[in-house]
């Protein structure tokens, strides 16, 4: 990674452009324990950095900089469980299977059914979609509307396709 320059349009390097190595330590805020990442995050707090034209998590330039290549099949997993830290004492290498492994232990775990907090549903009411489904003339956009869901969410629910 070292002294790459950032490439101009057209593939040639342009003293005009900050190296890359500048470009992430500008967006870096170290703490006593986490290094923040404080630019572009994507939807679960992971930072995104821009790399040889092509968008990278900010974690993984961070692993490749400070440890070198990363396996092809192999994720950048953190210790502190902060998806904006870039804290190389706090990133280590696993698969898929690793990252549920440790979001298991630690009990992060995504919530299902009405111990999900952003549920608009609880058991009961997906009884009572059941039942009016199996007993009444209402269709599922019907059903959908009386529950404040789609059409599509309560037919998944009265196939058994969610809420099992």
């Amino acid at each position: 990674m070292g002294k790459y320059w950032t490439r101009d349009l057209s593939g040639k390097k342009n003293p005009r452009y900050r190296p890359a190595l500048i470009r992430f330590w500008e967006k870096v805020n170290k703490t006593q324990t986490c290094w923040l990442w404080t630019a572009c995050k994507d939807s679960w707090g992971y930072g995104e950095f821009r790399y040889k034209g092509k968008n990278i998590k900010a974690s993984r330039f961070s692993y490749q900089l400070h440890y070198g290549k990363i396996p092809k099949n192999k994720f950048v997993l953190h210790t502190c469980d902060n998806p904006s830290c870039v804290n190389p004492g706090h990133l280590w290498l696993g698969t898929q299977s690793d990252n549920m492994k440790d979001m298991a232990i630690k009990k992060r775990q995504l919530y299902k059914g009405e111990d999900n907090k952003n549920s608009k549903l609880t058991k009961v009411d997906i009884e009572k979609i059941r039942n009016l489904y199996k007993n009444t003339n209402l269709t599922k956009a019907d059903i959908g509307r009386l529950f404040s869901i789609s059409d599509v969410h309560a037919g998944r629910i009265i196939n058994n396709k969610i809420w099992n």
